[in-house]
């Protein structure tokens, strides 16, 4: 396999993992939180994070030369994972009383 399907899927991985990373810490932040402030980090921390994968996406596709599938597939599969360990470990949290 050509050097640059590698060097795609590690990035895509790598974005997806960022991602996953500053969800985990979005929520953790949201649940030591109450009421507006609360809704405050959980949204706003999701706006945040769409906003970053956009731009790091948009910079990474612009400024290195990448196989566009393996970017593709690792960055949506890693992101897709993430979001399901997101949603298992915030129900855990709120399950456990919202400590984190």
């Amino acid at each position: 396999m050509p050097a640059s399907l590698w060097l795609s899927v590690g990035l895509g991985a790598g974005i997806g993992l960022l991602y996953g990373a500053l969800a985990l810490i979005g929520y953790w932040l949201a649940l030591r939180s109450t009421g507006t402030r609360f809704m405050a980090f959980a949204v706003g921390g999701m706006l945040v994070r769409m906003v970053v994968l956009f731009v790091v996406v948009l910079a990474v596709a612009t400024w290195i030369p990448l196989h566009a599938a393996g970017f593709i597939v690792a960055l949506v599969g890693v992101i897709v994972t993430s979001l399901v360990v997101e949603v298992v470990v915030v129900v855990r949290w709120l399950r456990a009383g919202g400590e984190a």
